[in-house]
């Protein structure tokens, strides 16, 4: 299904649209106010390329825990759990039009938001490392740290804008919800 050529491929493409999506967002923000639709697009294929590789990473897994089944079923747990994190985040969050920032009327405080100010985030985080436990490999857990360096500069960005748009309420939200947990 991959070869390491076309796995060299996503990997380099999955850097490459980090720093476009990266580079996107701040260009939006800073030109439009908002995110685009082109932004939006690019940051999904970014996640999607994410996606790939941790597949690809669970078929070549060096470490599949035949002696201890107990931490394949609890990464599969974590990831179960992160992604319900996730799924709740975006429930909580409303519509399409907020991810864009063509909704700003209200600052999201609320559910989850409560306990992160980036729960979609944190969730897929947590499942990634869920993912790790279940089937270590080498390139997951770079996938891992991957992750983790690209969405910290994404939230960076995100809340960049954010104080622009909300200012003081949003700097009060910082001091009552973590960026993280």
């Amino acid at each position: 299904m991959y070869t390491e050529k076309s796995m060299l491929g996503y990997f380099i493409l999955f850097f490459v649209l980090g720093v476009i999506s990266s580079v996107k967002m701040l260009y939006d923000y800073n030109k439009k106010g908002r995110l685009t639709l082109t932004g939006s697009i690019i940051l999904l294929i970014w996640f999607c390329e994410h996606g790939i590789i941790l597949d690809y990473s669970s078929y070549n897994s060096i470490y599949q825990h035949p002696d201890n089944m107990l931490l394949k079923v609890f990464g599969i747990l974590l990831i179960v759990f992160g992604l319900g994190v996730m799924v709740l985040g975006m429930v909580n969050f409303g519509k399409f039009t907020r991810t864009m920032g063509t909704d700003t009327k209200k600052l999201i405080t609320g559910g989850l938001y409560r306990f992160t100010r980036n729960p979609q985030y944190v969730g897929y985080g947590i499942a990634i490392i869920g993912f790790n436990i279940a089937w270590y490999t080498f390139l997951s857990v770079i996938v891992l740290i991957t992750y983790f360096i690209m969405i910290y500069i994404t939230i960076l960005i995100e809340e960049k804008n954010l104080l622009r748009i909300y200012g003081k309420e949003f700097e009060e939200f910082c001091t009552k919800s973590p960026r993280f947990i």
